[in-house]
């Protein structure tokens, strides 16, 4: 992120399913998705991994991939 710049960061999104990427990708301008999913089911949310994304910052928290388009339209990415 740092070797990218202050102006390209605000471009990147982070997906990530720790309080670590979210911290530092808000930290430089980024926008971050956490991923809170329950890793026995591999799919649903699980609210403690919801809880630690949300107090890292996240801008937005998702259970799992399930409702993709939904979420590249929220994004604003053009989907193919």
């Amino acid at each position: 992120m740092e070797e990218i710049g202050r102006d390209a960061s605000a471009q990147v999104v982070t997906f990530g399913d720790g309080p670590d990427e979210i911290r530092e990708t808000r930290k430089r301008g980024g926008l971050t998705v956490g991923l809170a999913t329950n890793e026995l089911r591999r799919y649903e949310l699980n609210p403690q991994k919801r809880t630690r994304l949300i107090k890292a910052g996240a801008d937005i928290v998702v259970p799992d991939f399930s409702q993709c388009s939904k979420l590249l339209a929220l994004l604003n990415i053009n989907q193919p």
